[in-house]
């Protein structure tokens, strides 16, 4: 199935740019020099970055487009709301800790709208909190799985990659089920 061409984001939520070489980004991300078996093959998938730090979205979107993927960045819950209701996304990093509305408030309304919407979300947390019941708090939101911040760049386009190959998610699996911190 090929994806649709996406419209052009709203003013709140901006198309990933590119991030120029010179710029400082707060965990570099390695550039792969071959597709792995976590790249994703035939038509790209689509993920949305939400986080409130422009310089974590830009350095996110750019690894995800040099890995293969299509990105969009919102900088708030609220923009990423609407992001889902006009495009096709196939999943979402979504920050923990945000203004107004939070990741965890932000993931429960991304997964009532997929349900609304009959199209499926994967949704990963990112955070550069821990807590002792982050991985509960977000596998009852609805997420995969919790990547600290600074990331491990395999273990997340391995996790993306495994992700967005199955149809089965956390939300469909029962409450019992935890997302693992990697």
């Amino acid at each position: 199935m090929a994806l649709p061409i996406l419209e052009q984001p709203s003013a709140k939520a901006e198309r990933a740019p590119p991030l120029p070489p010179d710029t400082p980004a707060a965990t570099p991300a390695p550039t792969p020099k071959a597709p792995t078996s976590a790249s994703p093959v035939g038509t790209p998938k689509t993920l949305l970055v939400v986080d409130d730090q422009r310089a974590v979205r830009a350095s996110v979107a750019y690894f995800l487009e040099v890995c293969g993927y299509r990105t969009f960045c919102a900088e708030s819950g609220q923009a990423a709301i609407e992001l889902l209701e006009t495009n096709q996304i196939d999943g979402v990093l979504l920050d923990v800790q945000m203004p107004e509305l939070n990741g965890l408030e932000t993931c429960t309304r991304l997964r009532n709208l997929a349900l609304t919407t009959g199209r499926p979300v994967k949704i990963w947390f990112m955070t550069g909190i821990w807590y002792r019941e982050l991985k509960a708090d977000c596998a009852r939101a609805g997420g995969e799985a919790v990547f600290q911040k600074p990331f491990d760049w395999p273990q997340l386009l391995a996790a993306l990659g495994q992700g967005l190959s199955s149809n089965v998610s956390i939300s469909d699996q029962g409450s019992d089920a935890t997302p693992d911190q990697t």
